[in-house]
């Protein structure tokens, strides 16, 4: 049983006694809590004013007799009730089925670790405005998202977050503001529909429509496209062309000759922009060249053909 108040005052280590977790502040009066997924028991208090808890944890070797010592709740921290995960913004995603089955699926708790939602959870604790809502005892749904949005500003700003976000995902750095932005709106519209995650989901235009039919071209008409594209190279050897820049060259001449309703100029500068952030500092020019001479050659053996209002001709 982890509580969501820190108890104000330092844990005091026993006589003699290493503390495993000098930072865990969130004891509660009570005879059995779990913390960190080891058991640690009331073992006994005195001066109405500390209890002293006995921590085992056979899998880290530390001594039975080992000691933590909180100071007993005031009658303010009594008041205390968990409501930044108990309320019905909460609720309705973690009622969620839908998005249950999405965390499974994905495997979501195998990115998790206690130590760090904890840091972030003590890092939020010692805001005056989370205190302030956690003793409200009119707290509305308002109030609820505020707090949860300045919980999700407190990580984002939290080195330790961060890193976690680029370590355990590739896109982290291209995706960062697009996730961020995600999730903040998500949270100003709790509670959450049924299937509000829905809207999150490229739709098949996009991934079935574009994007796998592009590669699969790629993939297939790779030999065809790189005749296309070597005498455009000039002086360039095709060996020397680095590995990203040839696939990007084929990916732009597919979707040249193959999406009607793409402007070519669109798909020069997206390329050309993908060049920029993807590969060598001299790609982007190199790209910018010879996809300018593709289209031109493309043009004029009439193999580029758009439809729709402003891309005739283009």
């Amino acid at each position: 049983f982890l509580s969501e108040r820190s108890l104000n005052n330092e844990l005091v280590q026993n006589t003699a006694d290493t503390v495993l977790y000098p930072e865990e502040t969130h004891l509660k009066n009570v005879r059995q809590l779990t913390f960190g997924g080891d058991n640690a028991e009331a073992y006994f208090s005195f001066d109405g004013k500390w209890l002293i808890f006995q921590k085992t944890n056979p899998k880290e070797n530390i001594p039975c007799d080992q000691m933590y010592i909180a100071r007993v709740p005031t009658n303010e921290n009594e008041k205390f009730e968990p409501k930044l995960a108990h309320n019905p913004l909460m609720e309705s995603l973690s009622r969620n089925e839908g998005l249950y089955r999405l965390f499974k699926q994905y495997k979501t708790e195998t990115f998790l670790d206690e130590d760090h939602i904890r840091s972030f959870y003590n890092e939020l604790s010692k805001k005056e405005e989370y205190n302030q809502y956690v003793y409200n005892d009119a707290t509305t749904n308002k109030d609820h998202e505020e707090m949860l949005l300045l919980l999700y500003r407190t990580m984002c700003a939290n080195e330790l977050f961060l890193e976690l976000n680029d370590d355990t995902f590739a896109q982290w750095e291209d995706d960062e503001s697009l996730i961020i932005g995600s999730i903040k709106k998500t949270l100003k519209a709790l509670p959450a529909e049924m299937d509000f995650f829905e809207a999150y989901k490229p739709n098949a235009e996009a991934t079935v429509d574009f994007g796998e039919l592009l590669l699969r071209k790629v993939y297939h008409e790779d030999e065809q496209l790189l005749k296309v594209i070597e005498p455009t190279l000039r002086n360039w050897d095709v060996e020397r062309v680095a590995v990203i820049d040839m696939i990007l060259l084929k990916m732009a001449l597919v979707e040249l000759m193959t999406f009607k309703s793409i402007p070519s100029k669109v798909t020069l500068n997206e390329f050309v922009e993908i060049a920029k952030n993807y590969s060598t500092d001299k790609s982007k020019d190199f790209i910018n060249g010879i996809l300018d001479r593709l289209l031109k050659q493309l043009a004029d053996e009439g193999k580029i053909s758009k439809e729709g209002r402003g891309l005739i001709g283009d």
